[in-house]
């Protein structure tokens, strides 16, 4: 398991979750799950498509991930803040990130989220190095 991998199960999860897992979870916001190349939602369209009660259908399933001192943080009146908060919590171990934007529609206020794929760096140790020791 990579160090940051590790660092993210330190803090939260007891176990990290498996990727089927997550695109469960990640399947509620968006239909295609990973498949997606462009994912948006937003908090109305959480209430829309009854999230929040999937969700706390699944909260047995999310308690087994979670550190027990996090269960009442994160899984209890689960709402649709909650609901976004997860969804980055568990991406965030498979390299995504939620990014959240102010929109207006007809002079109203509303959050849209969007979901992508962090880039990772390569180390520059990674590069071969070549010792020659004939001189």
């Amino acid at each position: 398991m990579s160090d940051e991998k590790q660092n993210k199960k330190e803090q939260l999860f007891k176990k990290i979750p498996e990727k089927d897992f997550v695109e469960k979870i990640l399947k509620l916001f968006i239909p295609n799950g990973f498949e997606d190349t462009y994912y948006q939602f937003s908090r109305k369209m959480i209430d829309e498509k009854n999230i929040i009660q999937k969700m706390n259908d699944l909260k047995d399933d999310l308690e087994n991930y979670y550190m027990n001192c996090k269960h009442k943080t994160y899984l209890e009146n689960i709402d649709s803040k909650k609901c976004v908060t997860i969804l980055r919590q568990l991406l965030r171990v498979y390299d995504y990130r939620v990014i959240s934007m102010e929109k207006y529609y007809s002079g109203q206020k509303y959050l849209l989220y969007k979901i992508e794929k962090i880039e990772v760096e390569k180390d520059d140790h990674q590069k071969k190095l070549i010792l020659n020791f004939n001189e």
